[in-house]
């Protein structure tokens, strides 16, 4: 499963993991002091997620059928758009947690 997800080699999924994993931290780590002092950290954890959906979504949908969404009804491509968002970013919640799994085992593999 892990293979289809982030690379067929332990070497190259660490690769893809690492960057997303050190961002996503970072990511959270400002999004929680941002809420720490009264601000509206909670959309930038949201964003989070989309580091992580937003390349399954754009290989299923496409760039271009964004556009397409708003072509026929605006109240529709409208509605149709949050879904898009919405499905992104649980996609991506469930991408990070498998990718943060993965990660500790290939560190905790790969260090042996």
């Amino acid at each position: 499963m892990f293979q289809r997800l982030f690379g067929n080699t332990p070497e190259e999924q660490l690769t893809y993991l690492q960057p997303r994993i050190l961002l996503t931290v970072l990511i959270i780590v400002v999004g929680l002091l941002a809420m720490l002092f009264g601000g509206s950290g909670d959309w930038i954890i949201v964003i989070a997620a989309y580091v992580w959906g937003w390349n399954f979504l754009k290989n299923w949908f496409g760039f271009t059928t964004i556009g397409a969404f708003f072509s026929g009804n605006i109240a529709i491509g409208v509605v149709l758009f949050v879904v898009y968002l919405i499905v992104g970013y649980v996609i991506g919640l469930i991408m990070f947690l498998l990718g943060a799994v993965r990660y500790i085992q290939l560190r905790l593999m790969l260090k042996r």
